[in-house]
C-alpha cells in the first residue's frame, strides 16, 4: 500500500515545521517493530514518484512495547 503524496502533505502540516518526524517500521505479521536509522529522500530525473529510502535497526517483538492507543494492540 502507498501513501498519495496529498496525504502525507495533509497530515504532516498538522504538526508545527521544527517537529521532528519519528519513524517506526512494523512487520504486523511478523509482530515486530524496527526503528529507523538512515532516512533519505532520493531524487533525479528518473523518478514519477517521492520515495522515501529507510535503512532499519534494532528489531523488538510487540510484547516489549507497550501501545499508546488502541490502534496498535495486539
Amino acid at each position: 500500500m502507498n501513501v498519495q503524496n496529498e496525504d502525507l502533505i495533509r497530515y504532516l502540516e498538522q504538526f508545527p515545521p521544527e517537529a521532528e518526524v519519528q519513524t517506526v517500521l512494523v512487520g504486523f505479521e511478523q509482530q515486530k517493530f524496527y526503528s529507523a536509522d538512515r532516512i533519505a529522500f532520493l531524487d533525479g530525473k528518473g523518478l514519477k514518484n517521492p520515495v522515501i529510502a529507510i535503512s532499519v535497526e534494532n528489531e523488538a517483538d510487540f510484547s516489549e512495547l507497550k501501545p499508546k492507543n488502541d490502534h496498535m494492540k495486539q
